[in-house]
């Protein structure tokens, strides 16, 4: 007989069993979920010795067709990587349905140890884990059927004494109370164990019948699967107890917190979605794709897998192609290419005795000789003349390690403790791949060249640094980068454990289904894979594993070439006010961005950076499309959130339903194309005259200004290696004036800048990340992939003698702030990212949310933050009280040479002009500005028309 009609002899033998013992209790299950339309599965329930399970009727083929789970089936639960995520102490629990039916010998694949058990032979029933990145649970069966429920935390798993017979209906539920893990079968509680909090998983997916390792599907189920229910909170005993004979659905208690009921077999197809039946507020209903093969799941990972939209890594080595070696970018001292990481600084931090691998994959092209750059000294292992493959140093001031070549082509291993150096006996060829691996595991250094070990030390806790970021290819000198590798690099991997003698050998396979990425991996660059066509010169590198937590960042890599760095040692100093920004992820360049390139031409005055003046009723509508948009983003983060007292929570709602009818025109539908996507706006700059917002007037006027700003830094301050040109900005808006100006003195041979950003817009945002972060140092991200609690506005609630109207404006003033801190978010991000990526390019960036903070900070580090240029080109026309901030702020934030210059309509005056003056208010340079800057010398313009 076919495989089917003797799976369904099987069902039908125990239903006919089950079946009479139900009917004699007189007892049955809620219908709603056996309500199923025709053509769907019907279904029954039985009850045996006091335990409920529910079963598909034998004579229903279809039904358990679409319900079977074997090595090629399982199903993915969408938008579960955030909404089904239970991190921390958060409480859960889960009752599945299954009949275990194994159709093959037990595999084996590679699995990972974490804890006491190995998942060798394992059959998965639900899981939200990736065994070689990331995991919060999953629950399954062991090779010997006894029930296994593991967190990612000590002591890992638990597991039952019972065996689950094969061929029978059974019900399993797994719950946590913030202490302990319970495993009941069929409603009977058969095992617990404490466990505390563990890490929180945003990246990995919640599946059924299966779970992730490295980049394929493993362990999957083998049998039916009928139903599945998940609750946000822990079951006592009574409840479990009362799931034998009641459904969570319609139940009052059992229907308490519960956001998913998946019934798998009550669909029209194999190809139909698996539906939640549980209706959840917002977009996200958590529905299940019944995936048959394995390869459309790749493609579902690409986004969080390789963290930043882009293919998966082609899994090759270095290959030739037509006699061409393909070997990615050339590292060398004249090309001072070097590749840096994003969010490496604390993230890749392995201070005191913390284990940690490194692991290079490397072809040097020639001795590691004298370096083009000048060179500082410390203590750093092989001196000068030595080839830097990874390091976390900064020579003079501090460092945790690196790895490298000396001049003898001698790999070795340095960390900022003793003995300093290992250093391998025997030279490495030129012209070969070799794989160099240095390993500490809290006792003993360790180093592998070519998977043979080298030379090992003791060595005993080192210093910890928070602050230097990783480089692959390089090493940060005392004012420089230095030491720069001459060869290619292929593959860079770092752990966060120390791996055995026995891993080294495999330690650069190719990921596959059957050797999955390694346990503890944190990153995974391939510089080999790097695109070097790009239009405007930018290289990303991205890192294609996945963060561990929602707070860590992505560590994508951009490749640099700049030689020159200069320290900023304010923001580690006691009572500093300022915030550091720099970027935590870096997100794919559009055609639109490379195209944009040339945004401050000479050759067409009129390309400016966002919207700037475009007509009157373009540009309200682009405003409020930019408004909406971020509004949905706080709305979409905030969908898991229901707080019936909360009244900003309301207002969020009702507000975005408002603004859906009230967005509407060529600006909404202009906005969804390039707005933050290319933030060059093409749009002819028009409307000066009939424009009531200063910041869109009379662009012609601004870009003299600009003009103005660039001569006077060329003749005061030319382009120096001494030190960054340090700018600062008082009423930065969304950063217009500062793209332009940091673009211009770009094209005038500027590298070097050190930008200050003041104003008051910026309160919320950096109250917001402090709270998460609590220290100068942001890495700025998409607002799409910011914590939820980061989006949420401010709670308002109506507390004792508070009026509707103090609630309602309390409401208001949050909602807003949330708003405006997503839009100045994405805005930060967008203008960090288009320097940072810029290969030649060293930019710092600082905020201060008030002008007395950065006058604070000028008195805590005069040389690091006083400013050579002030600019206020961007705030309201005859606007005193800005002007007076903008001259409290150049009085005592100028150095002694330094000069503001302003954009400005002076009292009395009917023409606006262009003052340079010193920090006491002294006028050096004046430029007038007649009509012959407005927009509409042309006397018509068809933006205006429109």
């Amino acid at each position: 007989p076919d495989t089917l009609a003797a799976r369904s002899c099987l069902v039908s033998r125990f239903c006919r069993r089950e079946r009479a013992v139900c009917n004699a209790a007189g007892r049955r299950r809620p219908a709603e979920v056996g309500n199923a339309s025709p053509g769907h599965a019907e279904s029954s329930f039985a009850l045996s010795s006091g335990r409920r399970v529910a079963m598909i009727q034998a004579t229903n083929k279809k039904a358990l067709e679409l319900c079977h789970f074997d090595q090629s089936k399982h199903v993915y639960i969408e938008g579960s990587e955030n909404g089904l995520s239970f991190g921390e102490s958060s409480a859960f629990a889960v009752e599945i349905h299954f009949f275990c039916e194994p159709s093959s010998e037990p595999i084996e694949p590679p699995g990972h140890q974490q804890g006491p058990a190995q998942w060798h032979g394992h059959q998965v029933l639900l899981s939200k884990f990736n065994g070689c990145v990331s995991g919060e649970y999953r629950i399954g069966l062991d090779a010997q059927r006894h029930v296994i429920f593991q967190r990612e935390v000590d002591p890992w798993i638990v597991t039952t004494t019972d065996v689950i017979p094969l061929h029978e209906w059974h019900s399993i539920v797994c719950t946590y109370d913030g202490q302990f893990m319970r495993i009941y079968i069929d409603c009977r509680q058969a095992a617990h164990i404490a466990c505390g909090p563990q890490k929180t998983d945003l990246t990995s997916p919640t599946m059924l019948g299966a779970d992730l390792c490295g980049y394929a599907t493993a362990h999957h189920f083998e049998g039916y699967i009928s139903e599945c229910s998940l609750w946000q909170r822990c079951l006592d005993a009574a409840e479990v107890k009362a799931l034998a004979t009641s459904n969570p659905l319609n139940h009052k208690t059992l229907s308490k917190d519960l956001i998913a009921y998946w019934c798998v077999y009550q669909r029209a197809d194999m190809r139909a979605p698996v539906k939640n039946a549980v209706r959840l507020i917002g977009d996200e209903q958590f529905h299940g794709q019944y995936i048959i093969e394995g390869t459309p799941l790749l493609d579902k990972w690409r986004g969080w897998l390789a963290a930043g939209g882009e293919a998966l890594p082609r899994i090759t080595l270095p290959a030739s192609s037509a006699g061409v070696l393909n070997c990615g970018p050339r590292f060398s001292p004249e090309s001072a290419l070097h590749v840096h990481i994003c969010g490496s600084a604390s993230v890749l931090s392995f201070g005191g005795t913390s284990a940690f691998t490194l692991a290079v994959l490397c072809s040097p092209k020639a001795p590691q000789g004298p370096q083009t750059a000048a060179r500082g000294s410390g203590a750093g292992g092989g001196g000068d003349g030595c080839g830097v493959l990874l390091s976390k140093f900064h020579s003079g001031l501090r460092g945790e390690y690196k790895l490298g070549l000396d001049a003898q082509l001698r790999p070795f291993f340095h960390r900022e403790v003793e003995p300093w150096d290992m250093v391998s006996p025997v030279p490495i060829s030129i012209g070969v791949w070799h794989e160099v691996v240095a390993t500490y595991d809290g006792v003993a250094m360790r180093l592998f060249v070519d998977r043979r070990l080298v030379a090992q030390a003791s060595s005993g806790a080192q210093f910890t640094d928070q602050v230097t970021p990783v480089l692959i290819g390089a090493e940060y000198g005392g004012a420089c980068v230095q030491n720069h590798f001459n060869g290619y690099i292929g593959e860079v991997r770092v752990l966060d454990r120390a791996v055995a003698a026995e891993e080294v050998p495999g330690i650069f396979t190719l990921p596959s289904k059957t050797t999955p990425l390694q346990r503890g991996l944190l990153g995974r660059w391939r510089p080999v894979e790097a695109k070097l066509d790009e239009a405007d010169g930018r290289v990303t590198l991205f890192n294609s594993v996945a963060p561990r937590t929602p707070s860590q960042p992505f560590m994508d890599a951009m490749v640099k070439r700049s030689t020159i760095t200069h320290p900023l040692e304010i923001t580690l100093r006691p009572g500093v006010r300022a915030v550091l920004v720099e970027l935590g992820t870096i997100t794919p360049h559009t055609v639109q961005w490379r195209r944009a390139i040339d945004m401050v031409s000479d050759r067409d005055m009129y390309k400016h950076y966002c919207y700037l003046g475009t007509s009157v009723a373009l540009q309200k509508s682009l405003l409020q499309a930019l408004d909406l948009h971020a509004h949905e983003l706080v709305v979409k983060q905030c969908s898991k959130l229901v707080d019936m007292a909360d009244a900003a929570l309301k207002k969020l709602h009702d507000d975005l339903r408002q603004k859906r009818l009230d967005v509407r025109g060529r600006g909404s539908a202009l906005y969804r194309e390039w707005f933050f996507h290319n933030p060059i706006s093409f749009l002819r700059e028009c409307d000066g005259d009939r424009c009531e917002f200063w910041r869109f007037r009379y662009p012609g006027r601004r870009e003299r200004a600009m003009h103005v700003l660039v001569e006077q830094a060329r003749a005061r301050y030319p382009p120096s290696r001494e030190g960054p040109l340090i700018i600062s900005s008082f009423g930065s808006g969304l950063l217009y004036q500062e793209f332009c100006h940091v673009c211009k003195l770009m094209q005038a041979g500027y590298r070097h800048f050190r930008l200050v950003l003041v104003d008051t817009a910026y309160t919320p945002w950096k109250q917001k990340y402090l709270a998460r972060d609590g220290c100068c140092r942001i890495y700025c991200q998409p607002s799409s992939e910011l914590l939820d609690d980061m989006m949420r506005p401010a709670p308002a609630y109506s507390a004792p003698g508070t009026t509707k109207e103090t609630l309602d404006s309390t409401a208001s003033t949050s909602v807003n702030n949330a708003i405006s801190f997503v839009m100045y978010n994405d805005a930060l991000h967008q203008f960090v990212q288009w320097f940072s990526t810029c290969p030649d390019v060293d930019m710092q960036v600082l905020l201060y949310d008030s002008v007395d903070s950065y006058i604070a900070d000028c008195a805590l580090a005069p040389n690091e933050v006083l400013a050579h240029i002030c600019s206020a080109i961007d705030y309201k026309d005859n606007d005193k009280l800005l002007e007076d901030y903008v001259n409290h702020m150049a009085t005592n934030t100028l150095r002694a040479d330094g000069v503001c210059i302003k954009l400005v309509t002076r009292t009395g005056e009917h023409a606006p002009g262009v003052y340079v003056e010193d920090r006491n208010k002294q006028v050096l340079h004046t430029v007038m500005l007649g009509s012959e800057f407005d927009s509409h010398f042309s006397g018509h313009c068809a933006e205006c028309t429109v």
